[in-house]
């Protein structure tokens, strides 16, 4: 009988109570439901740090292309990858990067020391010369720490590869994309069979940015959320 005599009570109470639940579900919808991507494929979203073998003509806009997907972690980093045939050629590249140092310049050539009697001695520098250019262009136009590192290719390039990947602390891969009689080479299908997330990049030129990007999507999964996120990147 109180209640009847004083209905505002009852619509203060409800409208309050309306107000409540609207307000905590726009605190979940802005929290939680609008970032849903974030939470249910953190995993696509946390390769920051992105091997890439440089290997065959396209790498040097592999390289580029693996700066700009780091670009959008602040712990984004680049390894680019050289892979040589001789131990003895990659204890020279090694020397050779030791020596000029972590900072690398882009007057490089020349400024290391390697013997003259040792077999393809300007193939060395060069080599080097290539890396550390490609590394100091990846890190001053992305922002992003690009370091070189090299490996003897051995038997299985490709295993090798991945135990870089593993070395450096790397969760992707960014290779360019190979060919054999017509079929995706052996490196790349051994890269594809590892544990870590693969992009094989291939390219009709030397572009080096994009801006408008094409993502087939045929069904929900987490490649195909990573492939929009690489997009975004």
């Amino acid at each position: 009988h109180a209640q009847i005599e004083r209905p505002e009570i009852y619509v203060v109470s409800i409208a309050a109570s309306s107000a409540l639940v609207a307000g905590g579900f726009a605190v979940w919808r802005e929290l939680f439901y609008e970032r849903r991507d974030q939470y249910l494929y953190e995993a696509s979203q946390g390769d920051d740090h992105i091997l890439v073998p440089m290997r065959g003509p396209q790498a040097e806009s592999t390289a580029m292309l693996a700066g700009r997907l780091a670009a959008a972690h602040r712990a984004g980093k680049v390894v680019l990858l050289d892979l040589v045939a001789e131990e003895w050629m990659a204890e020279a590249e090694r020397g050779l990067l030791d020596e000029h140092g972590a900072a690398r310049r882009p007057d490089a050539r020349g400024n290391g020391h390697v013997p003259e009697d040792l077999p393809e001695h300007g193939t060395v520098i060069e080599s080097v010369d290539r890396l550390e250019r490609r590394a100091y262009e990846v890190e001053s136009t992305t922002g992003v720490p690009c370091e070189v590192i090299v490996a003897m290719s051995g038997s299985n390039p490709g295993q090798t590869a991945l135990r870089a990947a593993r070395r450096t602390n790397c969760d992707l891969v960014a290779t360019p994309y190979e060919v054999e009689d017509d079929h995706l080479s052996p490196f790349v299908r051994t890269l594809f069979q590892g544990e870590y997330d693969i992009i094989a990049h291939r390219t009709q030129g030397d572009l080096t940015d994009w801006q408008r990007v094409l993502v087939p999507v045929r069904g929900t999964s987490d490649v195909a959320h990573g492939m929009v996120e690489f997009a975004t990147r």
